[in-house]
């Protein structure tokens, strides 16, 4: 004789079946426990398939926001090497200067004592 035990209002319990068996709404627990691994394993592929993305957005936008520091941190070293390379050459330029002036005063001096020289005989 089956022992039944009826709760409420469509749930019954059998307590001579196998203790898998029982369950409410007229479902065992291994239906429950498979259908409620099904549902986490469709959430857990939904929360994935959202939050993948959004942090390979973040990971691609700070690995830009990288490559630009590095590439401005280049700029201004370009800039700065440029800038000392003219100031080098703005150096030479004047040496050259100078020293092109004191050899015209030098020969033209020399150049004036031969023409007074030249003229005074």
């Amino acid at each position: 004789m089956p022992e039944l035990i009826t709760i409420g209002n469509n749930i019954e319990i059998d307590f001579t079946k196998n203790p898998m068996s029982i369950g409410c709404l007229n479902h065992s627990i291994y239906e429950w426990i498979n259908l409620l691994s099904k549902f986490f394993v469709l959430l857990v592929v939904g929360i994935l398939t959202i939050v993948l993305p959004l942090q390979q957005q973040n990971l691609s936008d700070r690995e830009n926001e990288h490559s630009k520091t590095i590439a401005l941190n280049s700029r201004l070293q370009d800039i700065a090497l440029i800038h000392d390379q003219q100031k080098q050459q703005q150096t030479i330029l004047n040496t050259y200067e100078q020293d092109l002036c004191n050899l015209t005063l030098q020969y033209s001096s020399i150049y004036n004592s031969n023409d007074t020289n030249d003229d005074g005989t």
